[in-house]
């Protein structure tokens, strides 16, 4: 009887709810910024970020179920969603400067990326008679840091675009589920008693 009251949009918000709390709960799993030293404020964020993942699975499972609790907390956790990335966004591109070039390129990347270098340098030598300007360590370092900058830049891009795709799909379940014929599909709980 539920599924044939429930509109397709909202059993594919509910179910990408689900999925997407799914993510937020497991990135919560042992969740760090090296750069915080308070380990009560990194507690804090872990569990807030836990919480709202288990609330998120919650809400999308009732979604389904059509329960008007549920319609009523997804919208305070898509406003929530959307006040949040004033405060993960910039913790997100901190962490990320301070990731370290092994763990940015990967190990066997660097040391492949080195030997490249070092055979092209070798064959500009062996090409040219004229004197280098800058000794083979210098020029793998060189092309070393420039690719590490064009990654840095290519993921922060990425960070961003997905960032905004989720604040957009916050905005989006926010105007969704409160749309009057959304609304329509959740029916009013009936008081116990008439004194309610």
């Amino acid at each position: 009887m539920e599924n044939k009251k429930r509109s397709k949009g909202v059993t594919l918000f509910a179910w990408s709810f689900i999925i997407i709390s799914l993510i937020v709960l497991f990135s919560a799993r042992g969740q760090k910024y090296p750069f915080i030293s308070s380990a009560p404020i990194l507690f804090l964020i872990t569990f807030y970020t836990a919480a709202y993942g288990i609330a998120g699975i919650l809400t999308g499972i009732n979604l389904l179920r059509l329960k008007e609790w549920a319609r009523k907390l997804v919208v305070f956790l898509a406003v929530l969603g959307v006040a949040d990335m004033f405060i993960f966004v910039p913790l997100n591109h901190i962490d990320f400067k301070k990731t370290s070039q092994i763990e940015l390129i990967g190990q066997q990347q660097l040391v492949a990326l080195k030997n490249k270098l070092s055979d092209a340098y070798d064959g500009f030598l062996a090409k040219n008679n004229a004197a280098p300007k800058m000794s083979k360590e210098e020029f793998i370092q060189l092309g070393v840091t420039k690719v590490e900058s064009i990654t840095r830049m290519a993921m922060h891009i990425f960070m961003a675009i997905m960032e905004s795709l989720l604040i957009l799909y916050s905005i989006f379940l926010l105007y969704f589920f409160t749309r009057p014929r959304v609304k329509e599909q959740f029916p009013k709980t009936k008081p116990c008693c008439s004194c309610c």
